[in-house]
């Protein structure tokens, strides 16, 4: 009877586990989906609001803000900068100051700092995503690319092997932001469920981060448009090499790794 009891008992527990491990994939996901589509209007919203301050005419969509009137005549370095460099930047600040002032304060639930983990991961990735493929759009060789640093690039008169070395420092920031943050993964392991080892560091981060980004990169490329497909993609595979980052620290430290969701 006892042997049947710790049977049945394993049973419930392996079953339980199972429907954790897919509540927080599909929570993960979510948050995900919601904080890539919230960063990305937040750039938009950004350019729109300096553009206004200019008194520019202004498009609004979730993909793209047109900037009017759009002759060069109308423009100047320090309108550009102001509009299109600072863009970006405010958005890798507002990251900065949610990752200080949210991740590492307890008082919050888990389930929201795992939203926040990934808004400020998300925002961050706009600047470095940006960055990465401003080469391609420089002197509007691509229109589609034809973005933030692209377009102060090309006002400023940067070449593309300038605008390369930037790019090149944007992926090594990537993989070094993907370490530090593979760390911060292991801030929402707070039981003992899992042994203190590599394996279950890698384990957390493949719930977590692998997974729900596999899942997401799907509705999140369908909601792009023709003119934004390119860029997005760009986007979604920085998050892929930030990942690259996130295994390395999992793969080489060992902590205790579980979730309570």
């Amino acid at each position: 009877m006892a042997t049947e009891y710790k049977t049945d008992n394993n049973k419930e527990n392996s079953k339980s586990d199972e429907s954790n491990v897919l509540v927080r994939i599909f929570t993960s996901t979510i948050f995900l989906i919601i904080a890539f589509i919230s960063s990305n209007l937040y750039l938009q919203i950004i350019i729109a609001v300096f553009s206004k301050l200019f008194k520019y005419g202004v498009k609004f969509r979730y993909n793209h803000v047109t900037s009017f009137p759009v002759e060069s005549r109308y423009w100047n370095v320090f309108r550009i900068t102001s509009i299109y460099l600072n863009a970006p930047v405010v958005c890798l600040l507002t990251g900065a100051i949610l990752f200080f002032i949210v991740l590492h304060n307890n008082n919050f639930s888990n389930r929201f700092r795992l939203f926040v983990f990934w808004l400020v991961v998300c925002l961050v990735n706009v600047f470095l995503s940006h960055l990465l493929f401003a080469p391609m759009g420089l002197r509007a060789e691509s229109v589609t690319f034809y973005l933030t640093f692209a377009v102060v690039g090309t006002w400023m008169g940067f070449s593309f092997a300038a605008m390369a070395v930037f790019a090149g420092l944007s992926i090594i920031a990537t993989v070094v932001w993907g370490v530090f943050l593979g760390k911060e993964l292991g801030s929402f392991s707070q039981s003992s469920r899992f042994s203190p080892s590599i394996k279950s560091k890698i384990l957390l981060a493949v719930q977590l981060y692998l997974i729900p980004l596999v899942l997401a990169s799907i509705p999140l490329l369908i909601l792009s448009t023709a003119a934004n497909f390119q860029p997005t993609i760009i986007v979604i595979l920085n998050l892929w090499l930030l990942g690259v980052g996130i295994f390395i620290r999992s793969s080489s430290y060992t902590a205790a790794a579980s979730l309570r969701f």
